[in-house]
């Protein structure tokens, strides 16, 4: 299963004097989040009426990356695009959930899950005072642990 997560997110503009003339400079700063994990569920023997119980775990793979891009437009679109940080981790994944049988083949899936994600190092929105987008980012430490709940619908043909 793969997730993506856009932690925090920020866009400016600034003038470029560089060269000998101005150039108006599109600045974007990023930090997202990558998950890679193969999943295992196991529906237990325990079920009632239309509900079905379900156990789930994984292992995986996270990176964190942090990065900013500059775009501008001369006679084509030019963008640059550099990463600040990286991180990475690997994780596990523990969770429970039920499917409850609609009708006519149509299921409602409820899960609930906490995915460890280790102590990772990342860009941080800390300070909104600087012209730059990737000027008001700072290195932060912390665990990346992830709670999740997911509602779902399916249907089999």
């Amino acid at each position: 299963m793969f997730s993506y997560i856009d932690l925090e997110d920020l866009t400016g503009d600034y003038i470029d004097t560089n060269g000998g003339f101005d150039l108006e400079v599109d600045q974007h700063a990023y930090t997202n989040i990558y998950d890679l994990n193969a999943r295992m569920k196991y529906y237990t023997p325990i079920a009632f009426w239309r509900f079905e119980n379900y156990v789930i775990g994984a292992l995986g793979y996270r990176a964190i990356v942090a990065s900013y891009s500059d775009s501008y437009t001369t006679d084509t679109e030019y963008t640059d695009v550099e990463i600040e940080k990286w991180s990475s981790s690997m994780t596990y994944l523990i969770g429970t959930g039920f499917v409850f049988h609609l009708k006519n083949k149509t299921f409602l899936h409820f899960e609930g899950s906490m995915k460890n994600g280790g102590i990772s190092r990342y860009l941080s929105i800390e300070d909104l005072g600087n012209e730059l987008p990737k000027d008001n980012f700072k290195i932060k430490s912390s665990q990346s642990d992830i709670f999740a709940l997911s509602l779902g619908l399916s249907f089999v043909f």
